[in-house]
């Protein structure tokens, strides 16, 4: 097998790292060292980044390349603040990250003055931090903040591939991987908390990524937009059968996972529509 082929890179290897990264804390770890397992996801879409794009040069050359150390300070935020803060702290902090990953990814566009590129990303930072906020009120001790990601990770990667962006569509889908790699240790039975550390290392960089979408390729904001209301499908979820009593925790993910399906086909499909006859990127 290619070792280098999307689906090894993109989807074996994160899954692979995240599964047994989180492995090990599930069988090693006690006490706080379980409230970082979600670091786990960070660091198997790091690698994978890194086979993707290679080892970036310092000052970054590309905004793909700012992605790298983009991800390895939210991983870094999420140890920090995932092992002693709280998650108050942590949402602050993780909305500071994004304004200040919104500027750098942004920065080019700003010395140019295209200001139709930047217009997007006005409505880019509220809407992302209040899906991370989301994600923090569905729990830390369960997979739906998890699924969530998962299933936002999943419409991006549809959205990038459609939209002329493989490069953006492998990171997504490494991302959606990574998620699952950790999802595998915490069903049917939670074991592991994802809480700020998973927020700040892995919900932080899929914004990043619906961000170089918005700078990068043709891709309609509005085909990002229809992937919102994955993050308020948990209450309907919960009122679908063996959705509460003893398989709660077992069912609730995968009612939850099945409606999500909705929003990324219809984004994935809006993408399609509203594509113009050539994309401005695609590599």
């Amino acid at each position: 097998m290619n070792g280098y082929h999307p689906a090894v890179t993109s989807g074996f290897i994160p899954l692979a790292v995240a599964f047994v990264l989180t492995g090990l804390v599930v069988l090693l770890g006690r006490g706080r060292a379980q409230v970082l397992a979600a670091t786990s996801t960070g660091m198997a879409l790091l690698v994978s980044a890194l086979l993707v794009l290679g080892a970036p040069p310092w000052p970054p050359l590309a905004a793909t390349q700012k992605l790298i150390y983009l991800l390895a300070g939210g991983i870094v935020l999420g140890v920090v603040l995932g092992g002693g803060g709280s998650r108050r702290a942590a949402l602050w902090v993780a909305a500071l990250w994004l304004l200040a990953a919104g500027l750098w990814l942004a920065w080019p566009q700003v010395e140019r003055g295209e200001l139709t590129r930047l217009a997007p990303l006005a409505l880019w930072f509220p809407v992302t931090w209040m899906l991370l906020w989301r994600v923090d009120q569905a729990g830390a001790g369960d997979l739906r903040g998890v699924v969530m990601l998962l299933a936002l990770a999943l419409g991006l990667a549809g959205v990038a591939f459609v939209g002329g962006s493989l490069v953006l569509a492998q990171l997504a889908g490494a991302s959606a991987a990574a998620l699952g790699g950790f999802a595998l240790w915490n069903w049917p039975r939670p074991r592991l908390h994802f809480g700020a550390t998973g927020i700040l290392a892995m919900g932080t960089a899929l914004a990043a990524i619906a961000a170089l979408l918005l700078l990068l390729t043709a891709v309609s904001p509005w085909a990002l937009l229809v992937l919102v209301p994955i993050f308020f499908l948990d209450t309907p979820s919960g009122g679908l059968p063996g959705s509460r009593g003893p398989w709660a925790a077992a069912l609730t993910p995968v009612w939850l996972a099945l409606l999500a399906a909705v929003p990324i086909i219809a984004a994935v499909l809006l993408t399609q529509y509203l594509a113009p006859a050539q994309s401005l990127y695609y590599r």
